[in-house]
């Protein structure tokens, strides 16, 4: 079930809440599920259940010191998020 956030900074919110504490889950059920997960010019994954899998393997390899959310890094179209 993909969790519904009201706003950008509540979806941010609980994002930075549930990485932080290493909860893969919360952080996956943010995606639809078919969502794509990408950095510039890598797609990381497909689809919601990849994404949980990505977000559970960088957990377990403690790979988040921080997480700093600079102004300005999200674009709103419609019913997307970048």
């Amino acid at each position: 079930m993909t969790l519904i956030c009201p706003t950008p900074d509540a979806m941010m919110e609980h994002y930075v809440t549930a990485f932080l504490a290493g909860d893969w889950k919360a952080c996956s059920a943010l995606y639809e599920d078919d969502a794509v997960y990408y950095r510039p010019e890598q797609i990381l994954a497909r689809d919601r259940a990849t994404i949980e899998t990505y977000y559970r393997s960088v957990v377990e390899r403690a790979e988040l010191l921080s997480l700093i959310r600079a102004e300005g890094q999200f674009t709103i179209s419609g019913d997307y998020a970048f």
